[in-house]
């Protein structure tokens, strides 16, 4: 099981390396600059800054799960700490999908439709693995 549990960290630590690549297209494809040119100057900013913020999160989420896997793997009050916070971010993100975002603005084409798909499985299993891990140290 601890085998398992560290490749998953391996994985989501790649998976999340892959959401912050991809990441760096949705203001493009979501037309940011067009919809957030409405805003007075400082709620733009703020957006811009928020979303900045999310983005080196995930980034460093990844550099963390993937090149600290041992660490996580220890039980340190650290790694635990580490654990529940990116547990949460995800979870949380899983609530947002479902209960919060609106997506009625979405194309429903078959790209947009395997997106959302892939990346719901993917906040799946970050949500096992940070949580799994967690729960296998604290055993």
């Amino acid at each position: 099981m601890e085998q398992l549990l560290k490749l998953g960290l391996y994985i989501a630590g790649g998976a999340q390396f892959l959401l912050f690549i991809g990441s760096l297209a949705i203001p493009h494809c979501l037309k940011w600059s067009e919809h957030t040119a409405q805003l007075i100057p400082l709620m733009r900013q703020m957006f811009f800054t928020y979303a900045v913020y999310i983005l080196g999160s995930h980034l460093f989420f990844a550099i963390i799960t993937f090149f600290f896997a041992d660490e996580l793997m220890k039980g340190s009050p650290l790694g635990n700490t580490l654990l529940v916070f990116m547990g949460l971010w995800w979870s949380g993100r899983i609530v947002c999908q479902f209960f919060y975002f609106n997506r009625d603005d979405i194309p429903e084409t078959p790209f947009n439709k395997v997106a959302e798909t892939l990346l719901v499985t993917m906040f799946f299993g970050l949500v096992t693995v940070y949580w799994g891990t967690l729960i296998w140290n604290i055993r």
